[in-house]
């Protein structure tokens, strides 16, 4: 119980800060695999997936049995999670991969872990600049990609776009927000949600309680139907 208590103190600490720096935070299903919480910047175009690291003092960060499981762009460790100062370091997986010692226990299990001496350092204490800004500009990804798509002749695509352009192809059935994002390969299902509520009620879009035709699950869903009147 304890335990849990530092890994949520750690956690809506690491919220509470990114939040202060203009990041909208999304916290993860306790426990689930993957990202404990996601830093959307306004404009959605930088999703940032971040592992919390908890600690109640200055010891080493458990990895588990293989570095090649570890997940998660971006990294925190907090530690003194559970005091009026917690402090945290930020660094990349792979500055976490590079600095992890492995040890082999006498029943041969082995395990890694990230030891104080190498993520307790002045380049990584409260290092939240290093997330780059949350501000609504481009980021290099979004601009390579228009360049590119504009040197093969097309236009670049918002995720509106892509969400509106999906549910069409499906049309007349409906579909879930989780089946759009993991089709569209979305980083997080917010993206789809947020998309799904700008069309519903427009252009021909419907969202409604109904049975999923992808996943088949009962679930809020949207449809597009269109009409042949010469309007959508």
């Amino acid at each position: 119980m304890r335990h849990q208590l530092t890994g949520n103190s750690g956690l809506y600490h690491v919220a509470r800060e990114l939040s202060r720096r203009g990041w909208h935070v999304m916290p993860t299903v306790r426990n689930a695999r993957g990202a404990d919480l996601y830093a959307a910047s306004d404009d959605e175009s930088r999703v940032l997936p971040i592992q919390s690291k908890a600690l109640s003092k200055k010891d080493p960060v458990p990895l588990g049995g293989s570095l090649d499981t570890l997940r998660s762009d971006w990294w925190v460790v907090t530690i003194y999670a559970n005091t009026a100062a917690p402090t945290c370091y930020v660094l990349t997986k792979d500055e976490v991969k590079a600095a992890a010692h492995r040890g082999m226990s006498e029943a041969g299990k082995v395990s890694y872990w990230l030891p104080p001496k190498s993520y307790a350092l002045p380049q990584y204490q409260e290092a939240w600049d290093r997330l780059g800004s949350p501000a609504p500009t481009a980021n290099l990804e979004t601009q390579t990609t228009a360049v590119a798509l504009e040197s093969l002749g097309g236009s670049h695509m918002t995720v509106l776009d892509d969400v509106r352009e999906f549910i069409q192809r499906k049309a007349p059935s409906a579909v879930c927000d989780d089946c759009i994002a993991d089709n569209l390969r979305l980083s997080v299902r917010q993206h789809a949600n947020h998309k799904t509520r700008e069309l519903a009620g427009a252009f021909g879009f419907s969202r409604r309680q109904d049975v999923c035709s992808m996943c088949k699950n009962v679930k809020k869903v949207i449809g597009y139907v269109h009409r042949h009147d010469g309007q959508v």
